[in-house]
């Protein structure tokens, strides 16, 4: 039986405007084999301009929150050539 996972044993490491932005960030996590979900309330669709206040969050477990933010910040932030 798979784990049943619930939002309160995870941390945020991003809030994003956008659901193609969260999916993409969600996609380089999982390409790290860092195991993420995403967040938000739009009242089940009925309300999509909540999530434009809101965000959509991408939540972690705590102990996968610094790769996290190491994989996203360096998805993000291109590399200097010295």
């Amino acid at each position: 039986m798979p784990e049943l996972i619930s939002e309160q044993g995870l941390v945020p490491v991003r809030v994003f405007s956008t659901e193609m932005e969260a999916l993409i960030a969600r996609s380089a996590l999982s390409s790290f084999g860092v195991e993420s979900y995403l967040s938000s309330d739009d009242c089940g669709g009925q309300r999509p301009a909540w999530t434009l206040s809101n965000g959509i969050r991408l939540m972690v477990r705590p102990e996968d929150a610094n790769t996290a933010n190491d994989v996203l910040r360096s998805a993000v932030e291109p590399e200097h050539e010295d």
